[in-house]
């Protein structure tokens, strides 16, 4: 595992650079009145909302003891203001924590760099809510920011409401309000209804208050908190604990994360509790007590998407790849949105499971929904679709393009080169597989994996490949997003989550053992969850 294991993966870094790069210059320090001067005032309160969230994002993030919701608004007059500070209460009354300007800007610091630092909230909050309004589709400063955070915070698990507080006027686009995805069809059922609420799988709930918008009560049946409770101070508690946790674990030191977990026994009944005491005893050497605990954390369902994902690394470390891969499908309700990395870890899970043709959705998955991250993720996604076909479906040729597309997105990713220099020599370009090793060690001189890989080692490549017959074509498709599968007698198909497998007596991507025959129709595509596999001879 990696250490970080507690925090949200975010955007890198931005073009703007950070606060510090501007105000230092020259080995002195700048005043950010200077700063301003020299750079202008909006590319400097971009930076401070940069360190802002960079500052954020590197500390560990709690489920939300209660969650903290962030109202962005348009700020149009002083009734429409007022309007959203009684929303806030109403929030509150209802059990949440509200971060709200017009409570929190009351100092807005020098140049206004305060602002910047308060919208860099968003990615620490559990729930963002929009109040849509009239002039909301002009999107001014700071509105755009807002936006582009929440779309980003969306892809790690930050819960999105619509409220719409006024019809928007009759020449407005109701699609460039928004700049997230799946938030076309917001205004798609029409207006007037007091409660439009979106099927609760969806990934964007909206509230239509607009024929009585002093009337919040709409709002109950989304927000109603009755869990934990901790103040301000005891979450702060929490976060240092996972900061010191996180160390511990990195240094493998069980015994040490044990008497952290003792010294904080105030806060046991906090999901991050039970996340840092699976990962104790696991280093203890309490294999089957870490994956009951772990397991006891994920079965509530409450645990946040970072949470969850740990810990379903931690299962799959010792040997539960089952319990977490059901967990994770768990995130993944029908019709909903699967982040990225939530996808990976699936493929990861169901490829050593044997599920090839599954794995093989679940990338390209991931890769669709990662490409407007970091090259060495899209590089890592490339790089592991590749694999899947150059070794698991014996297909070279398929996956040699998309693994000379890894490498040209970022030269650092160590397997992609390992890929590519074996699909070369599979398909028995010498030339060209030595070409790539060369390219490689250039790129990558400190690796021992590359050193090592040499002539002796790729030439049986070739041979180890072609012995076996390649996979047959797909048997079945889904008939609503084309997905295929190869589902033979050997080969069923899970009647709960649709998912093929090879030889296991209970599907891996759900844990149960009820599997369907080829002539069977009623499994559920794992791909869109919403087809079918049907024969490619009925179609």
């Amino acid at each position: 595992m990696t250490s970080r294991r507690f925090r949200i993966p975010f955007h890198g870094r931005p073009v703007e650079g950070y606060l510090e790069d501007y105000l230092e210059s020259s080995g002195r320090t700048l005043s950010v009145d200077e700063a301003v001067r020299r750079h202008g005032n909006r590319r400097i309160r971009r930076a401070a909302l940069n360190s802002a969230v960079r500052d954020l994002v590197a500390r560990p993030k709690l489920r939300g003891y209660p969650p903290r919701v962030f109202i962005s608004y348009r700020w149009e007059n002083e009734a429409s203001k007022d309007w959203v500070r009684r929303l806030g209460d109403y929030l509150r009354d209802r059990g949440y924590r509200v971060d709200l300007d017009l409570d929190h800007l009351i100092d807005l610091g020098p140049q206004g760099v305060e602002i910047g630092q308060y919208v860099a909230r968003i990615v620490d909050c559990h729930i963002f809510l929009r109040v849509v309004s009239r002039q909301y589709d002009d999107l001014r400063e700071w509105l755009t920011e807002e936006m582009e955070l929440a779309t980003t915070a969306w892809h790690t698990g930050q819960r999105q409401i619509d409220v719409l507080k006024e019809v928007p006027s009759v020449d407005s686009d109701p699609v460039s309000l928004y700049r997230g995805p799946n938030l076309e069809d917001v205004f798609a059922g029409g207006y007037g209804a007091t409660l439009v609420v979106s099927d609760p799988r969806d990934d964007v709930v909206q509230v239509d208050l607009s024929l009585a918008p002093d009337d919040f009560t709409p709002l109950d049946a989304l927000f109603d908190y009755r869990g934990i409770v901790l103040s301000e101070a005891e979450e702060a508690d929490l976060v240092a604990m996972l900061e010191r946790a996180d160390g511990l674990i990195d240094a493998r030191d069980g015994a040490g994360v044990l008497d952290l977990l003792a010294e904080h026994k105030h806060l046991a009944s906090t999901d991050e509790y039970g996340q840092v005491m699976a990962h104790g005893l696991a280093l203890t050497g309490q294999r089957e007590q870490a994956a009951s605990a772990a397991e006891a954390v994920l079965q509530q369902g409450n645990a946040s998407l970072q949470t969850a994902r740990d810990l379903c690394l931690l299962l799959v470390d010792l040997g539960f790849e089952q319990i977490a891969l059901l967990a994770l499908c768990r995130i993944r309700a029908p019709g909903s949105h699967l982040d990225w990395t939530t996808a990976g870890l699936i493929g990861d899970i169901l490829d050593d499971l044997g599920s090839y043709r599954a794995a093989l959705n679940y990338y390209e998955y991931s890769l669709a929904h990662a490409r407007n991250q970091s090259d060495k993720v899209r590089a890592t996604q490339l790089s592991n679709l590749g694999f899947v076909h150059l070794v698991r479906l014996l297909d070279p040729t398929t996956a040699l393009p998309l693994l000379q597309e890894a490498v040209e997105a970022d030269r650092t990713v160590e397997t992609a080169w390992i890929n590519l220099v074996s699909a070369w020599a599979v398909l028995g370009r010498d030339s060209e597989a030595q070409k790539a090793l060369s390219q490689a060690r250039r790129a990558l001189p400190d690796s021992e994996r590359l050193r090592i890989l040499g002539a002796d080692l790729l030439a049986p490549l070739r041979y180890q490949v072609h012995a076996d017959d390649p996979l047959p074509p797909s048997t079945h498709q889904c008939d609503t997003c084309g997905a295929g599968y190869l589902i033979m007698r050997e080969s069923p198909t899970c009647a709960i989550c649709g998912t093929s497998y090879r030889c296991d007596p209970a599907c891996p991507n759900c844990g149960q053992a009820e599997v369907l025959t080829p002539a069977s129709s009623s499994a559920t595509c794992p791909t869109c969850l919403r087809g079918t596999p049907a024969p490619l001879s009925d179609r």
